[in-house]
């Protein structure tokens, strides 16, 4: 009875509007839903759902291992190798060693340009000074503190930081012990040129020591130039000599800038900066054959041209 009921199911029509998606196979009949005894197993009346039902299952298979581990390779690739960061690291090394060149010739320039309105400061006091005094040049004792009484005209410890002190500013790098064993760099001051007091030589006498007795002064005054024959003109002195009593203002040397015996060693590179009578600074190149623009140069415009 079964058997034939099941042969005139399958000979019963199919619901109008319905197409087999696929040809119904024994594989169907396993894997369609459990049918109930003595009906008609579903696959034979909707084969496509069962087609959906077996996709679905596939794609909610559990990925293998190898598949799991597949994005970890994916982003060690892009991680840098040890070539790569060697390469990058000499990059900068390079460009480090083309820029820091520059960098030490643009702070070299900043420390002249300094250097250079410390002078004219320097400068502006004096002609004030000038114009109180009978229109004379500051009467300094000598060169600076370091010279002791070498060549001193006065007998009271005046120089020109003190002389020019009402007009100018307190010398606040001067120190408050000279009995010191280690120097250390002084402040910031309009008499102090921060090239020059980085810049030493031994061989001349300028060094840490000489430039703390100084007051940290590396700026010279021109108390007396140096003369063809090879001695000081000590009768007439630049200290306290009349403004009016100048050769050549724009080439006579009031103030000049330490280190300057050697080009090799001056305070800035390859030359000094220069205080003139008529209040001007310039910088001056010193010439590599010489030794010691003192004795080559202080006299001109004084009492030459």
């Amino acid at each position: 009875m079964n058997g034939r009921l099941a042969r005139e199911n399958t000979g019963t029509r199919r619901p109008k509007g319905r197409r087999d998606a696929c040809p119904t196979t024994f594989s169907q009949h396993v894997l369609s839903d459990r049918a109930r005894p003595g009906s008609v197993p579903e696959i034979l009346w909707n084969p496509g759902r069962n087609a959906r039902d077996v996709q679905k299952r596939i794609d909610m298979k559990p990925a293998s291992s190898s598949q799991r581990r597949a994005p970890a390779r994916g982003d060690r690739s892009k991680a840098f190798t040890l070539i790569e960061l060697l390469v990058v690291i000499a990059i900068f090394a390079i460009l480090a060693g083309m820029l820091l060149p520059a960098l030490a010739g643009a702070k070299s320039k900043s420390y002249q340009a300094y250097c250079l309105n410390n002078e004219r400061q320097i400068g502006l006091a004096i002609a004030m000074y000038a114009a109180d005094y009978r229109d004379r040049f500051p009467l300094c004792k000598n060169y600076g503190r370091a010279w002791g009484d070498a060549v001193a005209i006065r007998k009271d410890n005046m120089w020109m930081p003190e002389l020019l002190e009402p007009y100018l500013v307190k010398n606040y790098a001067k120190p408050t012990n000279y009995n010191v064993k280690i120097v250390k760099e002084p402040p910031r001051s309009t008499f102090t040129c921060p090239s020059g007091i980085r810049t030493w030589e031994p061989d001349a006498g300028w060094t840490g020591q000489f430039a703390l007795m100084n007051d940290h002064v590396s700026y010279v005054w021109m108390h007396v130039y140096w003369r063809t024959n090879g001695t000081h003109e000590l009768n007439k002195p630049v200290s306290g000599r009349p403004t009016g009593q100048v050769v050549n203002p724009s080439r006579a040397v009031l103030v000049w800038d330490m280190p300057y015996w050697r080009r090799q060693h001056s305070a800035h590179p390859k030359g000094i900066n220069l205080l003139f009578a008529d209040s001007h600074a310039a910088f001056n190149a010193l010439d590599p054959k010489e030794y010691d623009w003192y004795f080559n140069h202080s006299r001109q415009g004084w009492d030459e041209n």
